[in-house]
């Protein structure tokens, strides 16, 4: 292969980066990068889109893993047992998806630090801000929390605390415009390891969204978690997770958690 301005153009986006491509058309073709950036640019882009719904659809491994999560429902639920027994009959549980989940954080991670916590939304507003969400001539977007401002809830019925509905708002939703199958994607900031089974809140938020009212008739539902973190100051997704709502062992792992939270699930709503 010739060393020139077209072949570093033309090189497989696996085998240069357009970072890579930006550097060398700098180095050795100095006064000629500004012509190709828009090109470079929508390349890198139609890649990572298109790898991104192979992952959403189960036909990619978009990220790096490590093992199964350190905590395991098993333990998850004797930490649950216990804290039940200790803790003030009084102590009042929030009926929003988030409440739920982030009490099965609380089992494993105890009272996250202050500073952890506003680094992590600052990201996700970031995200939920600055990357669009994925365009598909298949899918269409029905759903979406900007997070900028209070989000328009939608209800659970089938999952009730107390006698009260659950309410939720998910990131994203889309729906098959052919098949009505949705895809719930919630988008997670860490620096972690990520585990390739994700994180017990993420998919206890996930399963909980699945029983949301409107979605009850969709054939198909496809649970999503994208992790995201700031990589050299910019916002990068790092991973792509993914779960059916129909798994049954995904299901009772999480009805289990829920149950510990006080909940109770109805198979018919009204």
């Amino acid at each position: 292969m010739q060393f020139t301005k077209q072949a570093i153009l033309d090189a497989d986006i696996d085998i240069l980066s357009p970072r890579e491509k930006t550097y060398l058309l700098n180095k050795y073709f100095p006064g000629t990068l500004p012509e190709w950036k828009a090109t470079l640019r929508s390349s890198w882009k139609e890649v990572q889109e298109d790898r991104l719904w192979r992952a959403y659809q189960g036909d990619y491994t978009y990220g790096d893993f490590g093992g199964e999560y350190r905590y395991a429902i098993k333990h998850l639920k004797f930490l649950a047992e216990r804290i039940g027994k200790t803790e003030p009959p009084s102590r009042s549980k929030g009926v929003r998806v988030t409440d739920f989940t982030k009490w099965v954080m609380s089992l494993y991670l105890g009272q996250p630090k202050p500073s952890s916590l506003v680094r992590g939304k600052h990201i996700e507003r970031s995200v939920a801000r600055l990357a669009k969400p994925s365009e598909h001539s298949e899918w269409e977007l029905i759903y979406r929390d900007s997070l900028e401002c209070v989000p328009t809830p939608v209800k659970i019925s089938s999952l009730t605390l107390n006698g009260e509905s659950l309410w939720g708002a998910p990131d994203l939703v889309y729906r098959n415009r052919d098949t009505g199958e949705l895809l719930i994607v919630e988008r997670k900031a860490s620096d972690k390891s990520i585990p390739v089974d994700g994180w017990p809140n993420l998919r206890s938020q996930l399963w909980a969204y699945s029983h949301i009212d409107d979605f009850i008739d969709a054939p198909a539902i496809t649970l999503i978690g994208e992790i995201w973190d700031l990589v050299d100051g910019q916002l990068t997704r790092r991973a792509v997770l993914r779960w059916s709502q129909a798994d049954k062992e995904f299901d009772a792992e999480n009805m289990e958690l829920f149950s510990l939270y006080g909940g109770v699930r109805h198979t018919t709503i009204e």
